[in-house]
């Protein structure tokens, strides 16, 4: 209330963690808003952050992006 010209505070809670084996080159990912049968994520606004890791353990810098689930 007392701020109505600046923007809302967002605070980041982790939904859940996706791991799985990709090969070499480009990999797709589609990600249906589920982690499993039974959790599927809530209509509202997310962030995802996709970060490789190598058989070496080396790792990717981390990308991220912003989707919302509206159903």
């Amino acid at each position: 209330r007392k701020n109505p010209k600046r923007q809302s505070c967002h605070r980041t809670v982790r939904a859940g963690t996706l791991s799985f084996s990709g090969h070499p080159g480009i990999n797709k990912v589609v990600f249906q808003g589920r982690f499993s049968r039974a959790k599927k994520l809530k209509p509202s606004r997310y962030k995802l952050t996709v970060r490789a890791t190598g058989a070496d353990r080396r790792r990717s810098a981390p990308v991220s992006l912003r989707f919302r689930v509206v159903r």
